[in-house]
């Protein structure tokens, strides 16, 4: 398989029944697109009702995410509003200018530098839990490429047909020593260590417009940086998430830091206890130029939205164990725990 388009792949790809998922999720992602404008961002409360177990009502109402100008911030005032109270933050002016991170742009500093793309399919497979119960991952496929094949990839529009997503450490590339300035300067505004064990990371988040990463959630705080096109964010605090029924810990199934809940499709009356997490539902648009900070623990779905390509890169920062473990159900704790020697109980990542 090869991600730059070519007939073998299409071929495979196209082997299972197409449905148009795609076309239906990009029109309702962009009708929910309520304002491009700074400071009227915030997505509307839903009316739609769902019916609960008990057949009452569920309201779909959410709540805003705070909007804060990095200038405004100081490593004190950013641990005690957002980060040890577990509170999500949109960060702006703290990117600057994004030209240089165009389609063309980006490629041409990734060059050849090799990536990993996860191939999901035409069915909207990487939003379909029940899907995943015998595999760790909910991808279809994995497959190399690297910047220019998998611009081709997008300006053919191949990468947006077939749900293909790049998830990759670029430290090493050329595009990656030129976005670590800007993470290692938002570390400092916000008095965030690097990663004890996985350093100064640089994970790149690359596709088409309309892939969604489905609800999970992260051991370890973390900043999402929207370095072109804009992504619609849905986030739940980190004391809901035994109540966004998470996968069981099983070392052969899908890993235990997912959700078996779609949140297209949320299913109230075979996970009851959802209507309690539905309540703190948090969600907003993440502009072109703008910071998520992602508190350990808050389980999140994410969409991408943009006219040719949508970039994020994140990273994940020294987290205290002690602040996610009482969150997660008894077997996921136990598995956390397990994977921290006595001297370094600080920080994980559950990829």
């Amino acid at each position: 398989l090869d991600i730059d388009g070519r007939e073998t792949m299409a071929a495979s790809a196209s082997s299972r029944p197409a449905k148009p998922w795609q076309q239906c999720r990009r029109s309702i992602l962009r009708g929910s697109f309520v304002s491009r404008r700074r400071g009227a961002d915030i997505l509307p409360a839903s009316s739609t009702p769902f019916t609960s177990s008990e057949g009452n009502s569920v309201s779909l109402a959410t709540r805003a995410i705070q909007r804060v100008h990095v200038s405004d911030l100081t490593p004190l005032e950013f641990d005690k509003t957002y980060r040890s109270a577990g509170k999500p933050v949109i960060i702006s002016g703290a990117i600057g200018d994004t030209s240089k991170y165009s389609l063309s742009a980006f490629a041409d500093l990734l060059g050849s530098f090799p990536l990993t793309c996860r191939i999901h399919g035409t069915d909207g497979y990487a939003t379909k839990p029940h899907l995943w119960s015998n595999s760790s991952s909910h991808a279809r496929h994995t497959v190399p490429t690297d910047g220019l094949k998998f611009k081709r990839a997008i300006e053919t529009g191949f990468a947006s047909q077939q749900d293909c997503y790049v998830q990759s450490d670029i430290r090493g590339s050329g595009a990656g020593q030129v976005i670590a300035p800007l993470l290692a300067a938002i570390g400092d505004a916000c008095g965030l260590q690097s990663h004890p064990v996985f350093g100064p990371v640089i994970n790149a988040w690359w596709g088409g417009s309309g892939h969604t990463e489905p609800l999970h959630m992260d051991v370890t705080d973390g900043t999402l940086c929207q370095l072109h096109g804009s992504k619609r964010v849905v986030l739940f605090p980190p004391f809901v998430w035994r109540d966004l029924a998470p996968f069981p810990v099983n070392p052969s199934g899908m890993s235990w830091a997912f959700s078996q809940i779609a949140l297209s499709r949320p299913d109230f009356a075979r996970f009851p206890q959802l209507e309690t997490a539905w309540a703190h539902r948090m969600e907003a648009v993440l502009h072109e130029g703008e910071v998520l900070f992602i508190p350990a623990g808050a389980a999140h779905e994410i969409t991408g939205d943009g006219d040719d390509h949508v970039l994020s890169v994140n990273r994940f920062w020294e987290t205290d164990v002690e602040r996610v473990a009482p969150h997660l159900p008894p077997d996921a704790r136990a598995a956390l725990i397990k994977g921290f020697s006595a001297s370094a109980h600080r920080g994980c990542c559950t990829n």
